[in-house]
């Protein structure tokens, strides 16, 4: 299982977060103030239609955690508001009700509850709510985000990694395996479209949670460069790189490797470590 790293016990300047100030309750809150911007921008296109896709997704969440604390004594945590707008910013103008409520459920029952909460899981509830979506409604297309979704993603992108609650080794490695992997196997990739469209706010909040990505700085890398080689394998030639079915396949699968890859990456240290000390 991938815990939630972030908030354990270290020291020194060289850790992969900040330690000490950091607590699960100001991450989140730190987290859902980085969403304000994207929401409102999301808000302001789709105008009060979005109002009712976010109450419902508000209530789903809350709701099926309020059920899990109460039978499984689990602590109850506001990390569902963040699952909650981050699915309300990419899909909650484009599903209908019913499949929103009903992916959303999924993956938040079978992405974060089921494993005991947020960071005893190895996968993010959006990802596995918008995966859910994609196979069981492929006639649901997501429509472009909306025209300042990007620019409103940059402040709370550069508080998180300035803040180094998301590693930007994640975002680097996702960045560089995307335009190699394009330029290498001739898999046209429209470059442009990272600084347009859902690349930015789905990269950041989703690919780089700490919660459900790689925890050591080397397996970081290598779980960014993984995920965004399979953007290019889902794309393929001539699409997109901001479209939101490539991303969210890429991160669901980058999800899984995770634990596996920092395995790996501790296995090596310890194996490197026992030749040099004999």
């Amino acid at each position: 299982m991938n815990l939630y790293r972030p908030f354990s016990v270290s020291s020194g300047s060289n850790a992969p977060y900040m330690r000490g100030f950091w607590s699960y309750e100001r991450a989140t809150w730190a987290t859902l103030f980085c969403l304000i911007p994207p929401l409102v921008a999301t808000l302001w296109e789709n105008g009060g239609a979005l109002f009712p896709a976010l109450v419902l997704s508000v209530i789903t969440v809350v709701g099926w955690q309020a059920l899990f604390v109460a039978r499984r004594k689990i602590p109850q945590r506001r990390g569902v508001l963040v699952s909650a707008v981050i699915f309300v910013v990419i899909a909650g103008g484009d599903a209908p009700l019913f499949p929103a409520v009903l992916g959303l459920s999924f993956g938040i029952i079978l992405g974060e509850l089921v494993f005991g909460g947020r960071g005893f899981s190895f996968l993010n509830p959006v990802v596995v709510a918008l995966a859910f979506i994609i196979f069981a409604y492929p006639t649901i297309t997501f429509s472009s985000p909306a025209d300042w979704l990007t620019y409103a993603s940059i402040p709370g992108a550069v508080f998180l990694i300035v803040s180094r609650l998301v590693s930007w080794r994640m975002l680097a490695g996702f960045v560089v395996s995307l335009i190699a992997t394009s330029s290498l196997f001739g898999a046209v990739i429209d470059l442009g479209s990272l600084t347009q469209g859902y690349f930015l706010f789905i990269v950041i909040f989703l690919a780089c949670d700490p919660a459900t990505s790689a925890c050591t700085n080397s397996g970081r890398w290598a779980n960014g460069i993984l995920s965004g080689f399979l953007v290019c394998v889902f794309t393929g030639s001539g699409g997109a790189a901001n479209e939101v079915q490539p991303l969210i396949m890429a991160i669901f699968l980058g999800s899984i490797f995770a634990p596996l890859i920092d395995r790996i990456v501790v296995e090596i240290n310890v194996f490197m470590r026992s030749r040099r000390n004999g």
